[in-house]
């Protein structure tokens, strides 16, 4: 970089919803790494009253105007344009942090891998769940054998959907906009992250040609390990990850700052209780500005971050895979008829 390894990157925002105003654009606000010089939303509006709010001295309703006004770019737009968008910023050099999911198909992240490896710029996955410390805990855990051979696992998430959305992508068919591209994109990221490669044994889910907001999916691991996923955006669920292994039962919550439970023999006294990071628990706003100084650290070390690209991939190639293999999933009242009990 020009000015040495301390001048602040020009950043640019593509996407200026709910996510951009309440964390990208507080993180950048407060980061000694960027100056965010442009933003970018098809609502000029949208990108107007953050600039305002935030002093941002450009807006634009078309992101090919970040190439020569920015040195990396936040792109957090709606899902289906993940894959274009990443993937020519990253072919004309700038480096890039795209939110979750990382794309909707295999192909697009393959084409946003191959663009950064032929520039150089940087691909950053916006998997934030990797950050929290209790997630890291667990993560350590079983790379270390301390917990044994998994045998089996039964990840839950659900509540009723209440995200106040800018725009109505998180609910289209066309943006990926159901529960399992939306929150399945994160669950899937840290099953895979902490147990390694599954393969979908079977996926149904409620969509029926609309937007599934149910799905479960039974999944195996490599060394013959099987477990459960169910997602709801209907009613809340367990919302904690379980895992029982050889020596232990583990159940993690699902949110930020979540507790984690771990027995780790029939009798013996169980842990219930946070994990503290070196900075205490923080919250999200506090781990975005982490993940935006782990960006800035990645650009002007050249190394791979631990989100990379690739990292991204495994998500998407499960959903990808639930995609192929989609049944339907049974209706509540499918099962009391064959009850014999008769529902009016």
């Amino acid at each position: 970089m020009e000015n040495g390894m301390n001048r602040p990157l020009r950043l640019a925002v593509v996407g200026c919803g709910r996510a951009s105003e309440r964390l990208h654009m507080p993180a950048q606000a407060a980061s000694p790494d960027f100056s965010t010089t442009i933003l970018v939303d098809r609502e000029r509006r949208h990108a107007t009253a953050l600039a305002d709010r935030f002093d941002v001295p450009e807006v634009s309703t078309d992101f090919h105007d970040v190439v020569g006004a920015a040195d990396a770019a936040i792109v957090a737009v709606p899902n289906h344009l993940h894959g274009a968008i990443g993937q020519y910023l990253l072919e004309h050099g700038v480096h890039v942090l795209v939110e979750k999911p990382m794309a909707l198909t295999v192909r697009e992240c393959d084409g946003m891998i191959a663009a950064a490896e032929s520039s150089g710029a940087t691909l950053f996955v916006g998997l934030i769940r990797r950050s929290y410390p209790t997630f890291r805990f667990v993560k350590g855990l079983l790379d270390r054998g301390i917990l044994g051979r998994v045998r089996d696992f039964d990840f839950q998430e659900g509540a009723v959907y209440g995200w106040r959305s800018a725009s109505s992508g998180n609910l289209r068919k066309e943006s990926g906009g159901g529960v399992l591209t939306d929150i399945g994109s994160h669950l899937l990221d840290t099953l895979t992250w902490w147990l390694g490669d599954a393969r979908v044994l079977e996926y149904r889910d409620d969509a029926r040609g609309g937007v599934e907001a149910e799905c479960r999916i039974h999944l195996a691991l490599p060394d013959g390990a099987t477990g459960v996923v169910r997602l709801s955006r209907l009613r809340p669920l367990r919302n904690t990850y379980r895992i029982q292994t050889e020596y232990a039962e583990v159940e993690v919550d699902a949110g930020v700052g979540g507790n984690i439970r771990l027995s780790m023999s029939e009798g013996a006294p169980a842990l219930d209780g946070r994990v503290s990071g070196p900075q205490g628990n923080p919250g999200l706003s506090e781990l975005f500005n982490e993940q935006l100084a782990d960006f800035a650290h990645s650009i002007r070390t050249g190394r791979t971050p631990a989100t990379s690209g690739r990292e991204g991939r495994r998500a998407i190639a499960l959903i990808e895979a639930c995609r192929k293999t989609r049944e339907n999933l049974p209706e509540p009242w499918a099962a009391d008829e064959a009850e014999g009990l008769h529902v009016v």
